[in-house]
């Protein structure tokens, strides 16, 4: 009974793993089938997930891209805009400055031509000439700011090689130059002894004077040209250094 209790038992556990033998395979096949789907599913999400961040960041790109060109073109248009504005004021200072120098260089060619006693100096009596330095200091003044630093430093170097400045309070300028010697060369034209006061006291080597004044006159006048951009640039206006003081209105 026992025996046969047993082999029905094995006969059993036989039937039973044989049953069991297929079900297990085909969950093993299902569960390792839907693993590898779960994967693929996962490598697909990846590789959209990659596609979108791709596409995004392409998008991004393009849209910086087209940022930028928007930028530069606007950036571009507002640097013609500024360079336009630039060149009209230049221009217009450069027309400026041409109106100056056609008021102021006739007037400092009358003085150097007084100084120096050439040209038309007999036309030009001592009080016009300090009359002529008013005008020129007064045209000079207003539009100081239009100048190059070159030409103002001739400027002032040439004035205070032709003018004594502050050493008579409520009197005009002195002129450094010989009363007697332009009384002589005056000859025929006159010459009135209260002219005498409006000069220094005799210099000391006038030809000497005379020289000095016309090299600042030529100094001022090629710095002036070369502000307008009719000769060599202001940088390269040579010439000794000028302890000059500062030229006051009269």
């Amino acid at each position: 009974m026992t025996e046969g209790s047993t082999w029905t038992s094995l006969e059993v556990a036989k039937l039973v793993v044989s049953a069991l033998t297929p079900i297990a395979v085909a969950f093993l096949t299902f569960a390792i089938t839907r693993a590898t789907d779960r994967a693929e599913q996962a490598r697909k999400d990846d590789a959209d997930r990659a596609e979108r961040a791709r596409k995004e960041e392409a998008d991004r790109a393009e849209r910086a891209e087209k940022e930028a060109a928007k930028r530069a073109e606007r950036a571009e248009k507002e640097a013609a805009k500024r360079a336009e504005r630039v060149e009209w004021a230049n221009r217009r200072a450069v027309e400026r400055l041409l109106e100056l120098h056609e008021k102021m260089a006739p007037l400092m060619n009358d003085l150097m031509c007084f100084f120096r006693t050439i040209g038309d100096f007999r036309d030009i009596d001592p009080p016009s000439a300090i009359r002529k330095k008013r005008e020129l200091d007064k045209l000079y003044f207003v539009n100081e700011h239009l100048f190059h630093p070159t030409f103002r430093e001739r400027y002032r170097e040439f004035m205070n090689e032709c003018f004594e400045h502050w050493k008579s309070p409520g009197e005009d300028a002195k002129m450094k130059a010989s009363a007697l010697w332009l009384k002589g060369e005056r000859g025929e034209r006159g010459w009135d002894d209260s002219w005498n006061r409006l000069f220094t006291k005799e210099p000391p080597d006038a030809r000497a004077l005379r020289r000095l004044q016309k090299e600042s006159y030529e100094r001022a006048m090629e710095a002036f040209a070369a502000q307008l951009g009719l000769g060599i640039s202001p940088h390269e206006v040579q010439s000794q250094p000028v302890q000059s003081q500062p030229v006051p209105r009269l």
